[in-house]
C-alpha cells in the first residue's frame, strides 16, 4: 500500500492542440497587365522596404495609350471651346438686319437650343476622353510594382525576360515581424477561448524549451467543414520563428490557485458513479466521498472531501474497506499492506467499483 499527502498547488485545466507558425501580413504580388519583365533582381530571403520597386514591366505600349488618350482629350476640349465661343461677328451683323422679322427670331431661338444640346453632348465627350486618359495612366502605372510593406521575399516566380500575364503570381512577400502561432480549437471548446488567455508553446526547433504565449485573436466564426475555431497567439519572449514551423500548444482554459490536489490513482468510482478515496486516520482506512474539479491526468483538484495534509491511499486501495486497520509503510510497520480485519460492528460493505481512468 502507498499513500501520499494531499497538498495545495496551482492547477490548470488545459487543452492540448497542434498549430503552425504563420505570418499575418503576407501577399502574392501580381499585376493586371501583360508584358515582358524588365526588372526583377530578387531572390528568396531578400529584404525589401515599403514602396521599393519590386517588378517593372515593359511599358512603351501603355505609354503610347496614354499619349493617344491625351490627344483625344485635347481634340474634345478644342471642340467644346469652339462651341462655347459664341456667334462670329459677321453672324451678329446679319442677325441685326433680320431682328424685326419674327420668324427669323424664332428660327434663331431654335438654333440656339440645338447649339446648347450640341455643347452638352460635347461636354460628355470631353468627360469620356478624360476618363480614358485616367484608365490609360492606371495601366501605365501597373507596369511598376512596388512593395506594399517592409518584408522578406519568400518566393520568386519570374525572371527578367519572362512574360507577365494578368493575375499570374510574380513573387511572394511576408512580414516576418507579424508571425503568430495559429491553431484550431474544436467546436466543443470554441466558446471557452478568449483573448488574452495564457498558453504554452513547444517547437521542434527548440527541443525541451517551453515558451509562454498569449491569445491575440479569436476568429468570430467556425470553419464550416472542420467545425473548429481559429485562434492566433503571440509569444511572450523573443524567439526566432520561421513560417511553417510545427507547434504544440497547451491552452490554459481554467486555473485554480491554492487548490488541494491528489493523484488520480487515489480515486475510485462506485457503480453509482460516486467518487471516493481512502484516507488513513488513526491507523484505519476512512472512506471519503469527494467532489473533484480540474483533472490534469497526473493530478486532480479536490473541491470537497479532503483537507490539506491528510494521508490518501494511492495504491492498494481497491482492497480496502471503511474502518479497516492499515499499516502505512515507513510509519513503524513492516506489514505487507492493509490488515484484512473487519470492524467490530459488521458494517455493510461500501460500493467500490473500477478505478477512474
Amino acid at each position: 500500500m502507498q499513500v501520499e499527502t494531499a497538498a495545495r498547488a496551482t492547477i490548470r485545466r488545459t487543452l492540448e492542440l497542434t498549430g503552425e507558425v504563420v505570418p499575418v501580413n503576407s501577399v502574392v504580388i501580381a499585376t493586371m497587365i501583360e508584358g515582358p519583365i524588365l526588372y526583377c533582381p530578387w531572390r528568396e530571403g531578400d529584404r525589401v522596404q515599403a514602396g521599393e520597386r519590386l517588378i517593372e514591366i515593359e511599358c512603351e505600349a501603355y505609354r503610347a495609350e496614354v499619349q493617344a488618350a491625351e490627344a483625344a482629350r485635347a481634340v474634345a476640349a478644342a471642340k467644346l471651346a469652339d462651341m462655347k465661343a459664341g456667334t462670329r461677328p459677321e453672324e451678329i451683323v446679319e442677325a441685326e438686319q433680320q431682328v424685326r422679322e419674327w420668324a427669323e427670331v424664332t428660327a434663331r431661338t431654335k438654333a440656339d437650343f440645338e447649339r446648347a444640346e450640341r455643347i452638352a453632348v460635347q461636354e460628355a465627350a470631353m468627360e469620356q476622353a478624360a476618363a480614358a486618359v485616367e484608365v490609360a495612366k492606371t495601366r501605365l502605372a501597373e507596369c511598376l510594382v512596388a512593395a506594399p510593406f517592409e518584408g522578406t521575399v519568400t518566393a520568386v516566380h519570374v525572371r527578367p525576360g519572362d512574360i507577365a500575364t494578368p493575375r499570374a503570381p510574380l513573387l511572394e512577400l511576408v512580414d516576418l515581424s507579424s508571425l503568430v502561432v495559429r491553431f484550431a480549437v474544436p467546436e466543443a471548446r470554441a466558446t471557452a477561448v478568449q483573448a488574452d488567455m495564457s498558453l504554452t508553446v513547444t517547437l521542434d526547433a527548440y527541443p525541451g524549451r517551453v515558451l509562454d504565449a498569449t491569445v491575440a485573436r479569436v476568429y468570430p466564426t467556425l470553419d464550416p467543414v472542420m467545425r473548429t475555431r481559429t485562434v492566433e497567439a503571440v509569444l511572450s519572449e523573443p524567439v526566432e520563428l520561421v513560417p511553417g514551423m510545427f507547434a504544440r500548444v497547451e491552452l490554459h482554459l481554467e486555473s485554480s490557485e491554492h487548490a488541494i490536489v491528489i493523484s488520480p490513482d487515489a480515486i475510485l468510482v462506485t457503480p453509482r458513479g460516486e467518487q471516493i478515496v481512502f484516507v488513513v486516520a488513526d491507523g484505519k482506512a476512512e472512506q471519503r466521498s469527494i467532489t473533484t474539479g480540474i483533472d490534469r491526468r497526473r493530478e486532480v483538484e479536490v473541491v470537497e472531501g479532503i483537507r490539506e495534509g491528510e494521508q490518501v491511499v494511492v495504491a492498494g486501495n481497491e482492497r480496502l474497506r471503511n474502518g479497516v486497520s492499515v499499516a502505512v509503510p515507513g510509519a513503524g510497520s513492516d506489514g505487507p499492506g492493509p490488515q484484512q480485519e473487519r470492524p467490530a460492528k459488521a458494517d455493510k460493505p461500501s460500493d467500490s467499483g473500477a478505478r477512474k481512468t
